[in-house]
C-alpha cells in the first residue's frame, strides 16, 4: 500500500511537468474505470449496472470540469503547459495505480481489521521510502512558516484522507470507494470558493453535477 500510494503521487506529480493541468486531472481520475475490473479480477467483486453507469457519469463529469476550467489551455502547448504523450501517459498511469490502490486497501481491510495500525505502518514505510529525498532540503531551505503549512498539508491532505480511504475498505467494495472518491472535485471547488474566492463557470458546475450524480449512484447498494 505504501509503495502504491507513493507511485500514484509520483506519477501524477511527474505528469504535470509534461502535460496540461486539465489532462492530468482528467486522466488521473480514471481510477474508477480501473478499480472496477481490477476488483472483479482480484477480489471477485461484481460491478452491477447501476455502478457501471455511475463510473461512466463520474468520469464524464471530471472531463467536463477539467476541460471547461482550463478551456483554451488543454489543447495547446506552452513552456509551462506542455501537452506531450509522456505527460498524458504518466497521468493515466496514476489513475491506474490509484485504481489498484483501492483494490489493495479493500483486500487488506478484509484480511486484517486493524486498519488503523496498518495505516500507521504504511506511513512509516512511506517515510522510509522518502527519507533519501530529505537531502534535497540541504540545497533549498524552507522558511519557518513553511514547516507549519507542511504539517497542516500533510495531515489534512495526506494522512487523514488515506486513513479514511483505508477504513472505507471495511464497509465498501473497492469500486464503490473509487466512485465516492470522485467527491474530491466538488469539495475542492467549495473550499476554493470559501478560502480563495475562486468561482467556477457554468460548465464546471455541470461537470460537478455529473460527479455528484455518480456519487449518489455509487452510494446505492445493490444485491
Amino acid at each position: 500500500m505504501a509503495v502504491s500510494i507513493f507511485a500514484v503521487n509520483a506519477a501524477f506529480t511527474w505528469s504535470n511537468f509534461f502535460t496540461t493541468v486539465a489532462n492530468a486531472i482528467a486522466l488521473s481520475f480514471t481510477a474508477p474505470l480501473f478499480a472496477a475490473p481490477l476488483a472483479w479480477i482480484f477480489l471477485g467483486e461484481k460491478v452491477r449496472a447501476l455502478h457501471q453507469l455511475a463510473i461512466v457519469i463520474g468520469f464524464s463529469g471530471v472531463c467536463i470540469f477539467a476541460f471547461s476550467t482550463y478551456a483554451g489551455v488543454a489543447g495547446t502547448q506552452t513552456a509551462l503547459s506542455p501537452n506531450i504523450p509522456l505527460g498524458n501517459g504518466l497521468a493515466l498511469l496514476s489513475g491506474l495505480l490509484f485504481g489498484w490502490y483501492f483494490v489493495i486497501a479493500r483486500k487488506c481491510a478484509q484480511r486484517d481489521g486493524e486498519v488503523m495500525a496498518g495505516t500507521i505502518w504504511q506511513f512509516l514505510i512511506l517515510s522510509i521510502l522518502l527519507s533519501p529525498l530529505m537531502v534535497l532540503t540541504l540545497f533549498k531551505g524552507i522558511a519557518g512558516m513553511g514547516y507549519l503549512y507542511l504539517v497542516v498539508y500533510s495531515t489534512l491532505c495526506t494522512a487523514a484522507p488515506i486513513l479514511m480511504l483505508n477504513l472505507s475498505g471495511l464497509f465498501l467494495n473497492a469500486h464503490e470507494t473509487s466512485i465516492l472518491a470522485l467527491s474530491e472535485v466538488p469539495f475542492s471547488i467549495l473550499i476554493g470558493m470559501v478560502m480563495v474566492g475562486e468561482f467556477p463557470s457554468l460548465a464546471s458546475w455541470t461537470g460537478v453535477a455529473f460527479i455528484l450524480a455518480a456519487g449518489f449512484l455509487g452510494g446505492v447498494k445493490q444485491d
